[in-house]
């Protein structure tokens, strides 16, 4: 099982450009939204600004490198703190505030309408981010559907109806692991080693119940498929599988750019968590199909003999 585990793992990285440009796909689209609504909204405000102090003479182009070097001054060294701060009303306030009021006297009485106008650009901004992840949400989920379906395909292709019977397999399954964690509530109270153990242990049998209902129910014995040395076979297969893509992941991070590392990143973590799902309906199935041709080999040889 183990052998054919990390097969399973390496051979169906050839995958990986599927979730990568779903994702990268949704990102794009998302980012396309993004730039030119925020673009639009800051346009808006700029003119709003300019309606606002009309008349009151000021160097506009003075009062926009006075407002880009604020931008500049925040620190970039921490993006998303630098971004958190940049997309606050009380930052952008302050700052059109004393850009203002550093290059034209009188410029506090025109504070409240600034703040207000900041706001309304603000809002417009959040709507569009909200367009933006929820493009990339869509690019990730799609693309993880397509790539276990292209994995599925590859390593335990099934008949359309046994999702139905995975389904209510699944939720069975879970019903019963929620009784036995309220049950023996002792063992999740003992250690967390101890916790994390027989949550594996329960995960790989739970897995493993199911690939024999989906594809060796009345064809190999359940004994074959449901015995201490699979369990713990399954359990060390997975852990394998996650410990090379965390090194792979981590000699990304090392070798690449933060955001590409971060974009194949993702693509590796769903293949790792789709192949380890199907891990034990590919071995039973194999299995299932190593009794079908054992059996139909004394039939052979019986027509031959009669012959």
């Amino acid at each position: 099982m183990i052998k054919k585990g990390l097969k399973n793992f390496l051979v169906n990285l050839k995958y990986l450009f599927t979730p990568l440009g779903a994702l990268s796909l949704g990102v794009v689209l998302g980012l396309s939204a993004l730039i030119s609504g925020t673009a639009a909204e800051i346009k808006t405000l700029s003119d709003k600004v300019v309606e606002i102090t009309g008349d009151m003479e000021i160097d506009y182009d003075a009062l926009k490198e006075s407002v880009f070097g604020a931008v500049r001054s925040l620190d970039w060294t921490q993006p998303f703190s630098a971004l958190k701060t940049l997309l606050s009303v009380e930052w952008l306030s302050s700052t059109f505030n004393s850009c203002i009021g550093s290059l034209v006297s009188g410029g506090d009485s025109y504070v409240d309408r600034i703040t207000l106008a900041v706001d309304v650009a603000l809002g417009g901004i959040k709507v569009h981010f909200t367009v933006f992840v929820l493009w990339s949400v869509l690019g990730l989920f799609g693309g993880c559907f397509l790539t276990k379906f292209l994995i599925r395909r590859n390593m335990a292709r099934r008949a359309w109806w046994k999702y139905f019977l995975a389904t209510f397999v699944e939720s069975l399954l879970g019903s019963l692991f929620a009784v036995f964690v309220v049950r023996f509530q002792f063992l999740w109270e003992a250690g967390g080693i101890l916790s994390a153990l027989c949550a594996l242990v329960l995960i790989s049998l739970g897995s493993l119940i199911e690939a024999h209902i989906l594809h060796g129910w009345k064809k190999v014995d359940s004994r074959k498929i449901l015995n201490p040395k699979n369990i713990f076979t399954l359990m060390a297969v997975n852990l394998i599988i996650f410990a090379i893509a965390i090194a792979v992941i981590i000699i990304l991070f090392v070798a690449l750019n933060a955001a590409a590392a971060l974009f194949l990143s993702v693509a590796i973590i769903e293949i790792m968590f789709i192949v380890c799902s199907m891990n034990a309906e590919s071995y039973v199935k194999s299995v299932a199909e190593q009794e079908a041709e054992a059996n139909e080999c004394p039939s052979a040889a019986d027509t031959e003999i009669r012959d």
